[in-house]
Parts: C-alpha cells; structure tokens; sequence
C-alpha cells in the first residue's frame, strides 16, 4: 500500500495535481496549471538536462546493485527529487520509487532487483529521427 495519495484531473479548463503522505493528510501539496499548459511545457523541455540526470541515477543504481551502499540510493532520490522540480509530471515517480527506495533498505540484496527494476532508457537524437523516408540509425 503506498504511503502517499496522488491525484490529477482537470476542471473548467484547468490541469490539478494533488499529492499527500497517507499517513499526515495535512501535508497535502496542490497545484494547477492552465489547461494544456504543464502539457506543452513537457513537450518542449531541454530533454537534455534531464539525459545527464537521469544518466547519474542509472549509474548510482547499478553500483547499489552491486555494493549496497545508500550513498547510491541517495544519489537516485536526489536526481528524483531535482527531474520532479522540473515537471509536475515527474511527482509521481519521485513519489513512488521515493518509498521504493526506502523499502531498499529492509529487504536482502536477492530482492534488490524486484523493488528497483532496472531499465535502459532510449536516447532519442535529432539523427534518430527519419528524414525523407531515410533513417540514419
């Protein structure tokens, strides 16, 4: 069960992202964006600057999978915490695998995996895109 509650929906023309800790309901974080501002706003992030953070979580990820250090689960829930300031679309992740990262903590290295999945990103570059029914990949 996830210890926090996470809401979105829109209203008279407005996107509203609601979130909360289940446990103290009084810490309940709102807000709300003009319809499809947050929408468009991710469409023309710097893709970029997300890429390197990104990159670091990966890399701290995959040495926690090896050492079980927490300066590599601290070095995740920071990038967590710095990819969800740049979006409200990025809350939900940081909100989830926040307590993924917690529970870490209590489970045998065996369990690692399951809780904190690994998966490669795909980089998509202006060269990957087909130009003129030809692709350069």
């Amino acid at each position: 069960m996830p210890d926090y509650i996470f809401k979105t929906y829109i209203d008279s023309g407005r996107e509203y992202y609601e979130y909360t800790d289940a446990t103290d309901r009084e810490q309940t974080i709102k807000k709300d964006f003009p319809f499809p501002e947050s929408l468009m706003s991710l469409l023309y992030m710097d893709t970029q600057e997300l890429e390197a953070i990104t990159k670091k979580m990966d890399k701290a990820l995959l040495a926690f999978y090896q050492s079980g250090a927490k300066d590599d689960l601290q070095v995740v829930a920071a990038g967590l915490n710095e990819i969800a300031s740049r979006h409200v679309y990025f809350e939900l992740l940081r909100l989830d695998w926040t307590e993924r990262l917690k529970a870490a903590e209590r489970v045998t290295p065996k369990e690692y995996l399951r809780l904190l999945p690994h998966k490669k990103s795909a980089t998509f570059t202006a060269t990957s895109i087909p130009c003129s029914g030809r692709s350069s990949v």
